[in-house]
């Protein structure tokens, strides 16, 4: 079978103990792959033609490349080196600490306790009730609705969050109350699309 797309003859290369021989033979594709127009170089090699103060080891795959160029550039190897942007960190907000009294005020940053098994006829009036006979003040209590019928009734208190750890402590709520930090439930990304446009 012939194709017309077919590569060109070469001379068989003569050896040293061996006559001539006028016959012709087509390269394979391993013989064309290896007679490629760039030398095979060494991780070395290459690391020995670059700057020193260029060079940075990745550590994951061992490869070098230049540190502050986050451009593409054409390699002398006929490949394109593609390197991708450093990431950024994340930056912590910092907190003022003058104790001036001006025009500025700072609202308090609120958190969520999840207090739960009450009784059915316990109401939101009691909770604050017993949240103020305890010498604290919340900002919202909230009845919360169960997926499913039980016979206690769950609140969500918001409180400020200086005032956490007085929340969380053991002699705050009665006997056999269970509290915990508030966990918000994420809603699906349909039901999200559908409240926000």
């Amino acid at each position: 079978m012939v194709h017309s797309n077919t590569l060109p003859l070469m001379p068989i290369p003569r050896t040293n103990n061996t006559k001539p021989v006028e016959a012709e033979f087509t390269p394979t594709y391993r013989d064309i792959v290896r007679k490629v127009l760039r030398p095979r170089r060494t991780k070395f090699d290459h690391m020995r033609t670059t700057p020193k103060d260029e060079i940075r080891m990745l550590s994951k795959n061992g490869l070098s490349s230049k540190s502050n160029d986050n451009e593409q550039f054409d390699c002398d190897d006929n490949f394109t080196l593609v390197k991708n942007k450093k990431r950024k960190y994340k930056i912590n907000n910092l907190r003022g600490t003058c104790e001036t009294t001006g025009k500025i005020r700072v609202v308090e940053s609120q958190c969520s306790i999840y207090v739960s098994r009450a009784m059915k006829s316990v109401t939101v009036s009691d909770i604050i009730d017993h949240i103020t006979d305890m010498g604290e003040q919340c900002s919202n209590v909230e009845l919360l609705q169960q997926f499913n019928e039980t016979s206690f009734n769950s609140f969500k208190v918001t409180i400020p969050t200086s005032k956490i750890d007085t929340f969380l402590d053991t002699n705050f709520w009665p006997a056999g109350l269970v509290y915990r930090r508030f966990r918000e439930r994420r809603q699906p990304t349909v039901l999200n699309k559908k409240l926000n446009g």
